[in-house]
């Protein structure tokens, strides 16, 4: 639960970020890397890219809904 918190509090800090913000996704974009790309402003996807979420194959874990909300691209 303690490091939810912290990756929310700094999900969060990007999401207000007053300056824009893009993501540039080129090869896997997975776990922490799509949750920061889902948080930008602007997602730009090269030819290619491929976008996951394997925490709950891999950890047995699942996402918060927060994340789920901010997978709504």
């Amino acid at each position: 639960m303690a490091y939810e918190a912290r990756i929310e509090a700094a999900l969060g800090v990007l999401e207000r970020c007053r300056a824009p913000t893009i993501a540039a996704i080129a090869g896997a974009c997975m776990g922490g890397g799509l949750m920061i790309a889902a948080c930008c402003d602007i997602r730009i996807g090269a030819r290619g890219a491929k976008l996951g979420m394997p925490i709950a194959r891999t950890l047995g874990n699942c996402l918060s809904l927060r994340n789920y909300a901010r997978l709504q691209l």
